[in-house]
Order: structure tokens, then sequence, then C-alpha cells
């Protein structure tokens, strides 16, 4: 069977990849993995981590062309055809991508019969290198295969998916899996928690801080006591460093100042808040056991700042709820005076930080004061709760309220916002266009059907539109984005909620769509808007 070849495709313009991607037979080209790069740097990386024999690259790109792409790969050593595409018939680029011994050049937009023609060269060309050359490429891809195995066997083991199965598995059973581990090996587990800024982490800076952190690791944890490290993606900002231990059993001492070290440089090479927990030494089939103790100890860590606990020095406390001045902030929402309800939530929240009563009870507890608070001031306005909160914006904040600090006061102000909103309505007598803007003034952070209006009302659905433009001058449409987009201002101007639960807030659950709505009504997109404003007031 013939060796099946890893081919790079770098192109600043996705939709060029996504075309390259779709429009070409990889399969009857031989082609294994077909990864791809946007920029330079990107490129280098995965050339860095993987087997790559032939590359398809764009040459003007605006971090770095590909022909000096193309001069670092023949600095490096690395054995890569390439075939270079551009958009410029320009001498130049092809006497320099033949003096780098690139094996074609082609014009945009591309044939793509000519360039599977190219591509197949290539692949055959890959293909009789030496027989040396070749058994060290597969040599050095079975180690990268292997790695991914054994990282793979350890996120299940992690998770419990295979707890069953390891007290019967035998060494032969576990060399024929491909994996290196023994069954009685011993190992040491560093939960780590990062604490992403607005947008998270994408999924290439994921897979690169994987290999990072074992990088690092090899360097922080001595090898005459550690035999191996994996680090294990578990969600997108939670992984978990396994050290395989050799020797005698580890000096806490020293155990301590190594993971110290380790986090202390993370925190500085990566610039990122992050919070560690180490665990003690314990078996393959307590790794999963272990993990949900380092779990829990990192889900009572809800101040989002960087930190690190050993398990050997922790003990659990038992936090007692220290109720809040329920009075005091009732009568906050009875004066609909929302941000000096959120203040005074803050302030409490500070309080048991300082006298280390913080943790995820005590936030899962503040949670239902809240919303009892809520639901009594709503009921007594004659506000079913159920309608106003049964909403994705609701459950989303509801779910995330206890797990940090910060978004639990999200959550408040969510709710406080919306309580007051409801509170002030008048009970004057309404026209139906009143009712049809008091309902979308309640409603505007969810989806209004044509359905519900007419139920207000109890008008035909042209009629209702012809009506409302008529009265306000404005599209029902048109009033329900104004609404929004004000609220979004307000929201931005005034507090430091973050865009994307801005967004939800006053109604749009795609962050892109409502970036899109803004710049097209303000002209500047949301994190632009906040800027603007918060130097306007700074002046």
């Amino acid at each position: 069977m013939e060796e099946r070849i890893n081919i790079l495709l770098v192109d600043d313009d996705k939709y060029v990849i996504q075309a390259l991607k779709r429009k070409l037979n990889w399969e009857g080209l031989g082609a294994g993995n077909v990864y791809a790069a946007c920029n330079i740097r990107q490129a280098k990386e995965l050339l860095r981590q993987l087997p790559i024999q032939v590359m398809v690259c764009d040459i003007e790109m605006p971090q770095g062309s590909g022909l000096e792409l193309l001069e670092w790969i023949r600095g490096e050593g690395y054995e890569v055809e390439t075939l270079f595409l551009t958009s410029y018939a320009e001498f130049s680029y092809a006497r320099r991508a033949i003096q780098l011994q690139s094996m074609d050049y082609y014009l945009k937009p591309v044939d793509y019969f000519e360039l599977e023609k190219g591509i197949r060269s290539a692949v055959a060309h890959t293909r009789s290198r030496s027989e040396q050359s070749v058994c060290k490429k597969e040599s050095e891809y079975w180690k990268r295969n292997k790695e991914g195995v054994e990282r793979s066997f350890l996120h299940s083991v992690l998770l419990g998916e295979e707890a069953g199965h390891w007290q019967g598995l035998q060494p032969a059973r576990l060399q024929e899996a491909g994996i290196a581990y023994q069954p009685d090996a011993r190992f040491l587990l560093l939960y780590v928690k990062i604490y992403e800024e607005e947008g998270g982490l994408g999924s290439w800076d994921r897979m690169r801080l994987v290999l990072a952190l074992e990088n690092q690791a090899r360097d922080y944890f001595p090898q005459e006591m550690f035999r191996d490290w994996k680090a294990v993606l578990i969600q997108e900002s939670t992984l978990v460093l396994v050290l395989e231990l050799l020797g005698e059993k580890l000096p806490y001492p020293a155990l301590q100042s190594f993971c110290e070290e380790y986090a202390e440089q993370f925190w500085e090479s990566f610039g990122m808040d992050a919070f560690f927990t180490v665990g003690t030494e314990c078996g393959l089939a307590q790794c999963h056991e272990m993990y949900c103790r380092l779990k829990r100890i990192c889900a009572d860590h809800v101040t989002r700042e960087s930190g690190i606990v050993f398990l050997a020095g922790y003990e659990d406390r038992k936090v007692l709820y220290e109720l809040p001045e329920i009075h005091a902030w009732e009568a906050l929402l009875r004066e609909n005076n929302a941000e000096g309800f959120a203040h005074k939530v803050e302030a409490y929240l500070e309080g048991l930080k300082s006298r280390e009563q913080l943790n995820k009870e005590a936030l899962k507890l503040l949670r239902i004061d809240i919303m009892q608070l809520m639901y009594v001031r709503l009921r007594e306005n004659g506000v079913q709760a159920y309608r106003l909160l049964g909403n994705d914006t609701w459950e989303t904040l509801y779910q995330r309220a206890v797990t940090s600090v910060q978004d639990m006061m999200d959550y408040v102000r969510y709710m406080v916002q919306v309580t007051v909103r409801y509170s002030g309505l008048t009970d004057r007598p309404k026209t139906a266009i009143d009712k049809i803007k008091d309902y979308i003034d309640r409603n505007y952070d969810r989806e209004i059907t044509r359905k519900e209006l007419v139920e207000i009302a109890f008008l035909n659905p042209d009629y209702i539109s012809r009506l409302f433009r008529k009265e306000t001058g404005r599209s029902i449409s048109g009033y329900l984005l104004e609404k929004r987009i004000g609220l979004a201002k307000e929201l931005l101007e005034n507090t430091d909620v973050p865009v994307n639960v801005v967004s939800m807030q006053v109604g749009y659950s795609n962050f892109s769509y409502f970036a899109k709505m803004f710049r097209d009504s303000t002209g500047f997109s949301p994190n632009e808007y906040r800027k603007t404003k918060r130097k306007t007031k700074g002046d």
C-alpha cells in the first residue's frame, strides 16, 4: 500500500483554501491529511510539529511572502515539495521560486486540472526519495501518531470512560494498543483552568497551547524524575498536564518547587490568568478520581485570578453562607435603581472574598436569593416571570452565574435591568400601538413573532404594520432595531459588561450579526463605540 502524503495549503484568503479543499480530488492524489494555514506563523508551527511532504502556497501574504516561507523551510532542512500560487506574473517571483527549488508556479485564478497534475508530480517525487529518507519520515510520523494515541488514551482515563478496564489490562494488551504506559505506572496530574479573554481561544491557539505546555514541562520537570509529559485538552479552556513519575517517591518540597516555577513561567510566557491545582501521586486506575478532586477544587476558585493550590496541603472549607442585606436590596429594586442594586451585590461579593467565604456554593445560594427578589418584584407588577425569563440569554447567564464572580455580576445586571424595565411601566389606558410598543420594550431580547403581536392588538397583521408606521413613522422591525441598538449603546457606555454578553442581552444570539447591525446603525463596531465614548468622557 502506497504511503499517504501530508499536504499543507497556505493562503491568507480562506475562500481560496476552501475552494482548493473542495475542488481537488485529494484522495486520488494520494493525500493522507490536508492541513491549512492562513499565514507564515501558522505554517511554521505546523511544519515544526507535523511531517509535511507537499506544500501549495500563496506568494503575496500580509505577514510575509510564500518565498520567505520556503527560504525558511530550506534553512531548517525540511524536505517539502512546494508549488506556488500568485495573482501577479512577476518574473522576479518565478526566478526566486526556481532558486528555492520549488516544483511549479501557477497564476490565480487557478486551473484546478493543471494544479492537480503538479501536485501529483510532487507526490510522485516525494515517494521516489531514497529509502533511508522515507524510513526516517515514517519513523517521525509514527512517533507523532503514537503521541496522539496516548493523549487520546489519557483523555479517556481522566474522564472515567475506561475506568472499569485498567486492572484487567495486561502490559501486552497495552503495548498492542500502542500505549507505552504500564498498569503499575505512577502519575502526577496538574489541572489547569485558563481564564480566557473575551472571544476565547481559537482552535489553532488551543492546539498550540497543548504543545507549548508539553514543551515547557520538559524544561521544568527533570528527566531523571519524570519519564513522560502529556498535555490533555479537556474543554476549550481546561487542560490537564499528565506527568509519569520515575524512581522513588518524589519529595514534596521538590515537587512544590517544580510546579510553582512551571506555573510562574506559564503566567509570564502566555500573559493569561490561569489557576493550577496539583494532585498527589496516583496510579493509572486512580487518575479519574484524582482528576475529579482537582476539578472540584478549581470550581471553588470563583475569582478568576491566577494561583496554584496543592492537594497535599489543601483542606476543604465549610463556608457558611452570609445572608445579604435583602431588605436594602429590595428597597433599591422598588426605587428602580438598577445600578445601585448591582453595586450592592458587587460589594457583598467583595466582602465574602476578603473574609475567604466565597466559593461555588456561596454563588449558588446567592443566585437563589437574587431570583427570589426578582420574582417577588415581578409578581407585584403582575408580570409572569416564566414569560420574561424563558429565553436562551437568561438560561446561558443563569448557568454561568456560579462559575465566577464576573459571571454572577453579568447575571445580576441582566436580572435587575429586566425587572426594573418591567416595573417602570405605567398603568394608563393604552392604544393598540402603545401595547405593541410596550410588548417590544419588554421582549426585545428575544425573537418576537407576528402571531404574538396579533394576540396583543387583535388586528390583522398587515393592518398592524401599516398602522404602526402611520402612528410612529417607523416600521415594527425598525422600532425593535432602534430599541436594541439604543440599549446596547447604554450598556457599552455605562457598564463593563463584555460585548458578547451585551449582544445576548439586547436580543442577538449571533454576535457577528449584532456587530453588523450595530455598525450599520452607528458607524462603529461595538468595541470601537465603547472605546470612543470612554475616551470622550475621559477628555
